[in-house]
């Protein structure tokens, strides 16, 4: 991406307590330290790490738009990725999208960059990424829209890291083997480190972007098969996968697993657990600048999380 000495003098950013929103705030203080970035956030929040940054208790369906006054450009970076009572696909992907439409004029018009998913589309089987595809559709029918799309985004702890550590845990008890859905071995991710998403975003906001939509993804390709087996051998313990059917497992997880335990995984995201989420690095690296860095470093580091644990664990488990 081009050098400037132009930035815009103040960005308003929704879903700044987050863990993108986080990256974001790192990568806008460190290309343009003099940017006003105002932090909004539904909670009070005091954990403000750079002198740029105002934070504004904000609720985006409640608040008042007009007294944030007028701003350059508008992030946005709030997304689910599981549904609850109180926060539905819906409200929080296409609700909120369009909200912010209609509340643009109150900001003085900015340039919006919107934090989407790759994969989204308005046909999608999946309602997490039709409601993201639903969302984009109707942001970039208006001028000045960039709509940026993350495979998934690694950053510690992040959802798929903590389903695969589950999963890892589970084989311990088994002799090292374990059973998979036929079909989840072999399905296809491209996950990008957290940093060179921040880092897009606050570029785009910055600088604007040749196309609307810019899928983001990291260098490597990798398979579920593959990252459970380079987290499995981190931790010194080989393991083996063993195919079982998909209907089952869909049957146990739709009607059992995701009624009684959610919290262990929810349906909507076993669906997303089949579905290859690829895309083009070229487009990334434009961005950037540069390729993006691999990702193979950070799910070692996930799952050494685990191998540092486990000594203590067994050892309490002993006692």
């Amino acid at each position: 991406m081009p050098d400037s000495t132009v930035f815009p003098q103040s960005v308003m950013l929704l879903g700044a307590s987050g863990k993108i929103g986080l990256e974001i705030r790192k990568a806008l203080h460190q290309l343009a330290p003099a940017t006003i970035v105002y932090c909004c956030s539904r909670q009070a929040y005091s954990g403000s790490q750079f002198p740029q940054e105002q934070w504004l208790q904000f609720d985006p369906f409640a608040a008042s738009w007009p007294e944030v006054g007028g701003v350059e450009v508008l992030i946005n970076a709030v997304g689910a990725i599981q549904e609850t009572a109180e926060a539905s696909f819906e409200k929080v992907h296409v609700g909120l999208t369009q909200r912010m439409l209609a509340q643009r004029a109150s900001l003085r018009q900015p340039r919006i960059v919107q934090v989407s998913a790759l994969g989204a589309a308005r046909d999608a089987g999946p309602s997490f990424l039709r409601t993201k595809g639903e969302a984009d559709a109707l942001l970039l029918t208006m001028p000045e829209t960039t709509v940026l799309r993350p495979s998934i985004v690694c950053t510690p702890d992040t959802m798929l890291s903590l389903k695969l550590r589950q999963l890892l845990k589970i084989a311990r008890f088994s002799f090292g083997k374990m059973l998979v859905p036929n079909g989840f071995e072999a399905t296809r991710t491209q996950p990008i480190l957290g940093s060179d998403v921040g880092l897009a975003v606050a570029y785009a906001a910055l600088h604007g972007t040749a196309a609307p939509i810019v899928e983001l993804v990291g260098p490597e390709q990798l398979s579920f098969g593959t990252l459970l087996h380079e987290m499995a051998a981190t931790q010194g313990r080989p393991i083996k996968l063993l195919a079982v059917s998909r209907e089952i497992v869909d049957g146990f997880v739709k009607h059992f697993v995701s009624v009684w335990f959610p919290g262990l995984i929810h349906y909507e995201q076993f669906q997303l657990l089949f579905q290859d989420n690829v895309g083009d690095v070229q487009a990334t690296a434009a961005l950037l600048g540069r390729m993006p860095i691999s990702t193979i470093p950070f799910w070692r580091e996930e799952a050494a999380i685990e191998a540092v644990a486990r000594p203590e664990a067994e050892s309490l488990a002993l006692d």
